[in-house]
């Protein structure tokens, strides 16, 4: 699906994938980054296409939540840059959520970025993917980076933002993951500000989590999709996108709308086409969804350089120790 022009002047609703991981197509990505001392230490010597730096803590924890790739990170840069060029109504007035695993924090940074100096992210529990996807005993070694060491590594973080309330279910079941999806859309519908744009970086499914239940995606067997509208004590809810276990896996591999593979599905875009009154939640139509491209080339030079945002801080650089 190509680009297609903004229908009016209603606000975006952007949903994108964190870019390609370092441990894609690369399992070993582990024992080549990281070489063991003979204290038992492990000392990050990264690989040509591993970043520079990661940020220090345990083994485990860099195995369940990997950083990109360099290519991963380039990517991402480059589609924020183009996204932006073709809608550039995402440079004012945006906010920006992102998922707290680190291979979307570092996605949402080239956002970051693309929009300029003073967009923040807002760091939330609840646009995890599906615990379930991580088996006991891997879900309790699940352990994400705290807003000061996302800091430090250079990424802007909103420290004003108060994640909404809710939280990850350990081994939580695909309806119990889409609940949640529906609880973040609500609070954002509720908290929304007029004319404000959104920017979500998440994970493959979310496409399928937050688009479907965003747009009510009309289709059969009818209960594919719940209706995202329910009106009671004159207050919408959202109500979550509905599917049996069999299709939510599908939903993690292709887009629920097109059958597009999500590997070719980076971005997302929905466009609000009514203003709602207090009782009614909006009504928002997906116009894009697939990898964009952008107007013009972006400029030369542009390389990797994540200390843009930089804080002071630590983080571990290559031939610098880690815990096992």
């Amino acid at each position: 699906m190509s680009c297609v022009e903004l229908k009016g002047k209603g606000p975006l609703f952007v949903i994108m994938r964190h870019s390609h991981r370092v441990d894609m197509g690369n399992h070993r990505w582990l024992s080549r980054g990281f070489v063991q001392t003979a204290g038992g230490e492990y000392i990050y010597n990264p690989t040509e296409d591993m970043l520079p730096s990661v940020p220090p803590r345990r083994k485990i924890h860099h195995a369940l939540d990997p950083p990109l790739s360099l290519r991963g990170v380039n990517f991402a840069r480059e589609k924020a840059m183009a996204i932006l060029s073709r809608y550039p109504i995402l440079k004012e007035r945006t906010v920006i959520f992102s998922s707290p695993a680190l291979s979307c924090l570092l996605t949402a940074n080239e956002v970051a970025k693309a929009i300029g100096p003073k967009a923040k992210i807002c760091v939330t529990n609840t646009l995890f993917e599906c615990s379930g996807f991580y088996p006991p005993p891997q879900d309790q070694d699940i352990k994400f980076l705290n807003l000061y060491d996302i800091s430090c590594f250079g990424i802007p973080v909103d420290a004003s933002f108060k994640p909404f309330p809710g939280g990850i279910r350990r081994n939580e079941s695909h309806t119990q993951y889409l609940e949640r999806s529906a609880e973040f859309l609500q609070r954002v519908m509720e908290t929304r500000q007029e004319n404000t744009n959104i920017i979500v970086i998440a994970h493959a499914v979310s496409h399928f989590a937050l688009g479907a239940t965003l747009e009510a995606f009309p289709t059969e067997p009818s209960n594919l999709f719940a209706t995202p509208m329910e009106s009671s004590e004159s207050k919408a809810h959202v109500r979550a996108a509905a599917c049996d276990e069999m299709q939510f896996k599908e939903y993690n591999r292709q887009h629920y709308a097109t059958g597009s593979p999500l590997s070719s599905c980076f971005t997302a875009v929905y466009q609000l086409q009514s203003k709602a009154p207090f009782d009614l939640l909006p009504t928002y139509t997906r116009i894009f969804a697939g990898i964009p491209t952008a107007l013009s080339s972006p400029p030369p030079g542009d390389k990797l350089a994540l200390g843009t945002h930089t804080t002071p801080g630590t983080h571990t650089t290559p031939g610098t120790h880690t815990t096992p």
